[in-house]
């Protein structure tokens, strides 16, 4: 049967879709409510929950998670990753740590269901810790249990790594083995949600009549969690992405944005999603603004309805893209999820049921650690698409320096830079003069965009390069977002004879792209890398406060490697001096 003859069962899915979600983990009532409760005891949960204090009581240990984005074009941003690790680790040395685990997961969990990034494959590493190298092998890690140690008092049982400079060659190879083959509907919020929040990880996703359900209880992410993460360790995040995240709901036909093919036409049918009501044009937020193919309930008829989108208003590339508005469904996990996930004493598990946050639990009661962290021992560190001349303490105009490294999260807050890179996503449609974010680089747009960026003063246009993202691009087919900012390759590719797979390389002189740019006109050489604006990340950064830490992945130096400029240094920097007032260095 075809997607166009279950229109009925698709609307009757899709109210559910729109109006909640399996796991909801709401406003901050539910921290209140739960707070007076008994929670539940035991479960994947654990016992003795003692989340959401205030006093932060220092630590000399630390479990720091990397979450790598490992989709197709992000080879180059990895090394750069993996090139910063020895100074990284030198400077959590120096700081006074003494007892760190160092766990890498990628962003691809595949698409809940979906005909893209097929569960169990290459594409879905499950929020799995991984060891893999690059090109194959393996990486030896701690007691086999997939994560670093670096262990210098031999603490630990059997004892971790005495030297810092013996972890560091391993935890580059595995960044690096996170390879590029990896899904492209990257999920980084939800990556290190399920390895270290989620109560009760699904371990498959089982579609029926257009109707995906998780099931099973994925025990390998329980376990590494419980090995891995200590009670009362200073938990730092580190998630490095070119793109904006992709946290799709689980459950549902939730599955159908991430679905190339008609899900009943076996594969011969490409699949366009139906079109949203015209209130969705106007302001997404408006009570109407649905599905076509939903339960219209009391509004009025819409005439525009009827069939679906066509190939140049629903490309897949941009399924992820300001989905309320194009389809008249959210199709991702409520930011709220992630911000609270990072400060409540108690989740829920897809069912609904409430369970001590594992972040500040003790799961493993048979060891001598009794101390259980509060928020103030997490740090969630984002290396993501911004420009760095935005967030540059230095950013005097119109040339700003990164000598000085990036604003912490209160200068964010007190420079007014929020307004210049995120401003209100709930009024960018209804309000964008006070709502868009004031740099224009920052907007996320399939046309060209225009304007002058506020510290600079270059000119955004198609027909200019100005020095933070190049050009705008034409993007007739409507395939792709422009790019928030651009910067050097260390070794430029030439795109008319590389035949490597994995590298992006769509340049010759009629393609408008200014990656492709030399200084005088448009190459067939590649000489830069890109990294498009991350709207949902960077809310939930603004939204955890000091807990948050913002990097650019748009490098200022790839070739001066001691430099406090070399590439991503001042990010480790930013990261480091966060987390610096809750370590024991003593």
């Amino acid at each position: 049967m075809s997607f166009a003859r279950q229109l009925s069962l698709f609307g009757a899915i899709a109210i559910t879709a729109a109006s909640c979600h399996l796991i909801t983990i709401g406003d901050r009532k539910l921290a209140d409510e739960a707070a007076g409760g008994a929670g539940a005891a035991g479960g994947a949960g654990g016992q003795g929950g003692q989340g959401g204090g205030t006093v932060v009581v220092p630590t000399d240990r630390a479990d720091v998670l990397f979450v790598v984005d490992n989709s197709r074009g992000t080879g180059f941003k990895q090394r750069l990753l993996a090139q910063t690790i020895p100074y990284f680790l030198g400077q959590l040395e120096q700081e006074g740590l003494r007892d760190v685990h160092f766990g890498v997961i990628t962003t691809s969990l595949g698409t809940a269901g979906a005909d893209n990034c097929i569960e169990m494959s290459i594409s879905n590493d499950q929020a799995h810790l991984i060891n893999r190298r690059d090109g194959g092998g393996t990486v030896s890690t701690y007691d086999n249990l997939s994560f670093l140690a670096w262990d210098p008092e031999g603490r630990k049982t059997p004892p971790g790594d005495s030297m810092v400079t013996d972890v560091v060659p391993n935890l580059r190879d595995i960044i690096e083995g996170a390879a590029v083959t990896g899904c492209g509907f990257e999920q980084p919020l939800e990556a290190w949600y399920r390895f270290l929040i989620d109560p009760a990880p699904y371990a498959n996703v089982e579609v029926m009549n257009l109707d995906a359900q998780p099931t099973g209880l994925d025990q390998v992410v329980l376990n590494q969690r419980e090995a891995f993460l200590r009670p009362d360790s200073l938990l730092a995040i580190v998630m490095l992405t070119d793109e904006d995240d992709c946290s799709m709901k689980v459950g549902g036909n939730n599955f159908l944005m991430a679905s190339t093919f008609d899900p009943g036409s076996m594969g011969s049918t490409i699949l366009r999603l139906p079109r949203p009501r015209a209130e969705c044009a106007m302001d997404p937020n408006d009570e109407c603004c649905k599905s076509c193919l939903e339960d219209q309930g009391s509004c009025p008829t819409d005439t525009t309805c009827g069939g679906s989108l066509n190939a140049v208003e629903d490309n897949i590339n941009l399924r992820c893209w300001d989905q309320k508005r194009r389809f008249g469904v959210d199709y991702l996990y409520p930011i709220e999820r992630y911000v609270d996930a990072l400060n409540n004493p108690q989740v829920a598990d897809r069912d609904g049921t409430l369970f001590d946050n594992p972040i500040f639990t003790d799961l493993d009661l048979t060891d001598d650690i009794t101390a259980v962290r509060s928020p103030g021992l997490v740090r969630l560190a984002a290396i993501v698409g911004v420009p760095w001349q935005d967030i540059a303490r230095d950013s005097a105009t119109p040339s700003p320096a990164l000598d000085q490294g990036f604003q912490s999260a209160e200068e964010l807050v007190s420079r007014g830079t929020w307004d210049m890179i995120l401003g209100d996503p709930s009024c960018y449609h209804t309000d964008p003069a006070n709502c868009l974010p004031s740099d224009p680089l920052m907007r996320q747009s399939d046309q060209p965009r225009s304007g002058t960026h506020p510290i600079t003063g270059a000119t955004v246009s198609e027909t200019s390069q100005n020095p933070i993202s190049g050009n705008e691009r034409a993007l007739l087919n409507h395939d792709d977002l422009q790019y928030v900012c651009v910067f050097d390759l260390e070794n430029p590719i030439n795109c008319s004879t590389t035949n490597d797979p994995d590298v992006v390389c769509p340049c010759d002189a009629s393609v408008d792209n200014p990656i492709c740019h030399d200084g005088a006109g448009f190459t067939d050489v590649r000489r830069r890398d890109y990294a498009y604006p991350a709207p949902r990340i960077l809310q939930v950064l603004k939204g955890i406060g000091s807990q948050g830490v913002l990097g650019s992945i748009c490098a200022d130096n790839v070739t001066v490697t001691d430099s406090s400029t070399y590439a991503f240094r001042p990010s480790f920097d930013a990261l480091v001096e966060s987390m610096a007032p809750a370590i024991d260095g003593n």
